[in-house]
């Protein structure tokens, strides 16, 4: 039988000496465990020798928002809205004019103020941010009982300059917070521009005290400013007894004259001057040219203050316009300021020159409250940001008494506790202040006043409850008796 292979193939067949052997696992009573797994080389985090560790890691880049504009954010912190477009237009609504501001009809009716009169209570500051002026269609305000009476005022001063018998009024206006004591500032002096008077407001007495414009020593003779050197020297002999050093405030004296010539610009560029004045290059012809170069220059805008207060109040042989002073937050005004002197001293707010200039005209201090011409002094206390002056609640007290008919050393009149410190300063204003009253404001009469306000918001959609006896009785007595701030809150909560 033949083989399939052939003999030479046999001849080179390699037979290994041990044969293959079978994989196989040992015996072992061990569990058996997972092996490790595979390494992977790590890198060191060691630096290397002279060379620094760097951590490279991709990241997105960081979005940087938009710096708003320089004074973007005051200017939309103090932006005021005083219309709605999207509120119903109040059918049969008045406007606010000579007639009407003295009339006792109006009475509890809301009164509406025109355009031409919106510009000049712009221009003078005289609203403010929480007055809820952006609720309506329209700008209005509440008459008040005391609202005529201050009307009536503005006549009688107008009517005694015609007769050439100037009468000078002074008052403070007082009451808790959310009474109206800034609405009644803005109808006295929207009566007054409607009055072709010279309308002076200082709408926050905490910008003078708070110790952000500048401020400067000045001599208190002359009253101008003075050098470091002389500062210095000034302050030595203040600590060694002589008189208070004066500080002016440039800037905000400048605002000042910014207003009053921008909201009383038709009325000051009739008035020519009684006096040539030169002021560097610059020749004013009238009292408006006079305010402009104490606006344009700063450093000149105290004695620029000066000169327009006096052509104002001194008397001359043509006629000058009666003089509406309004002041408010006058508190921060009778305590230390947050300004310092050369030897970091406080420095009271009495030594400011703007507010020492006011509170002599407010108190009739030293001669200053005499208006030649006439005028109204109001001066309103501040309920939300009051500070703590126990002087001058004391004088608030003592003006009160007397304006009852009280004298000092009267039973009843109050004086100050003989064991307690108080500010001299301030309680020495009540003497020469003869002329000057306080008026307490209150809440809203029940049945006029707070159901005319109650009505007012219904007509323009904000209130949407019926205007009954009880709607009223209700609001009124939940907003403390009337008070208008209060009022108005509760009234102008929607209801859906």
């Amino acid at each position: 039988m033949s083989l399939s292979i052939c003999t030479g193939c046999l001849a080179r067949l390699c037979i290994t000496q041990r044969a293959p052997s079978i994989p196989s696992r040992t015996f072992s009573t061990t569990n058996p465990q997972a092996g490790s797994p595979t390494s992977r080389k790590i890198k060191s985090t060691k630096a290397p020798y002279r060379s620094s560790l760097t951590f490279n890691r991709s990241r997105r880049p960081r979005v940087v928002p938009k710096l708003p504009m320089i004074g973007e954010r005051k200017a939309l912190r103090k932006r005021i809205v005083i219309s709605n477009t999207n509120a119903l237009e109040v059918q049969g609504l008045q406007d606010l004019n000579v007639k009407n501001m003295v009339d006792e009809t109006q009475i509890g009716q809301m009164l509406a103020l025109n355009e031409e009169l919106l510009d000049h209570l712009r221009d003078v500051r005289a609203f403010k941010p929480t007055q809820n002026w952006n609720m309506f269609r329209k700008p209005s305000t509440l008459m008040r009982r005391e609202s005529v009476e201050l009307g009536r005022a503005i006549l009688d001063v107008s009517a005694g300059r015609a007769e050439e018998r100037p009468r000078t009024v002074r008052r403070i206006i007082a009451g808790e917070r959310g009474t109206g004591k800034s609405l009644m500032l803005l109808q006295a002096m929207s009566m007054a521009f409607l009055n072709d008077w010279v309308v002076i407001n200082v709408p926050e007495g905490q910008e003078y005290t708070i110790a952000h414009s500048a401020y400067a020593p000045m001599s208190i003779n002359s009253e101008r400013q003075l050098s470091p050197d002389q500062t210095a020297q000034t302050a030595s002999k203040q600590s060694q007894g002589s008189q208070e050093m004066i500080y002016s405030q440039p800037t905000l004296t400048a605002e000042l004259l910014q207003r009053i010539s921008k909201s009383n610009e038709n009325v000051l560029k009739r008035i020519p001057l009684a006096h040539e004045y030169k002021f560097g290059d610059y020749e004013p012809k009238n009292l408006y040219s006079l305010a402009v170069v104490g606006v344009e220059e700063t450093s000149l805008s105290w004695k620029v203050w000066q000169t327009l207060w006096e052509e104002l109040t001194s008397p001359s042989e043509r006629r000058r316009p009666p003089v509406l002073v309004a002041i408010d937050g006058i508190d921060h005004w009778m305590t230390l300021s947050k300004y310092r002197s050369a030897d970091y001293k406080p420095i009271h707010a009495h030594q400011l020159a703007p507010i020492r200039h006011f509170v002599e005209v407010l108190f009739n201090q030293n001669g200053a409250g005499q208006l030649a011409n006439g005028g109204i002094v109001l001066a309103a206390t501040t309920g939300s940001n009051a500070p703590s002056v126990p002087a001058f609640e004391l004088l608030m007290k003592q003006l009160d008494a007397r304006t009852r008919g009280l004298k000092m050393g009267d039973d009843g009149f109050p004086m100050p506790q003989p064991y307690k410190t108080v500010d001299q300063r301030v309680l020495n204003l009540l003497e020469g202040s003869a002329e000057l009253n306080v008026q307490g404001l209150k809440g809203l009469e029940k049945d006029v006043e707070a159901r005319g306000l109650l009505e007012y918001f219904a007509r323009s959609g904000v209130f949407r409850e019926v205007v009954s006896e009880r709607t009223v009785a209700e609001k009124w007595s939940l907003a403390g008796g009337g008070v208008i701030g209060e009022l108005a809150r509760f009234g102008s909560r929607l209801r859906v």
